[in-house]
């Protein structure tokens, strides 16, 4: 195949494509044709790790959910891009145990034959409710500190 006509096959297909290309038919290609494939290939971008310091500030908003909650909403303000993810981890770590403690003991307290506990589940049911809206809200992006 003429080396302009090759390129032009390969103007047709995109990066992942390509990748795919030359990563699964080296033996139907020649070597000059390999060589045009990986020239336009561009180097993929490693995925961010995850710093010692996330993994612990999730692990405390779990433990103590006002934590997260505060903090989240501290960081939601911040101009770098890392810490505003950041904020919206540990809004998302404060408000599930909240959330899912509420729905829990909620849930166990309706089914009881007691009004006053029935009474009780409706509210912590409630509450959760409450909670997730609120922030599903913060998550979006509704206030801003």
């Amino acid at each position: 195949m003429d080396r302009t006509a090759f390129e032009a096959e390969l103007n047709r297909y995109t990066q992942e494509e390509l990748r795919l290309i030359y990563a699964t038919q080296q033996d139907v290609y020649s070597e000059e044709e390999l060589a045009m494939i990986a020239e336009r290939l561009e180097p993929v971008p490693e995925p961010e790790k995850t710093s010692p310091l996330t993994v612990i500030c999730c692990i405390l908003s779990c433990i103590v959910p006002f934590f997260g909650i505060i903090l989240g909403l501290m960081l939601r303000g911040e101009t770098d891009e890392r810490r505003r993810k950041l904020g919206s981890d540990l809004l998302v770590c404060g408000c599930l145990p909240t959330i899912g403690l509420g729905v829990l003991i909620g849930g166990v307290m309706l089914f009881s034959k007691d009004e006053q506990k029935k009474t009780v589940g409706k509210k912590c049911l409630a509450a959760s409710f409450i909670s997730l809206m609120l922030g599903l809200f913060l998550l979006s992006g509704g206030f801003s500190v």
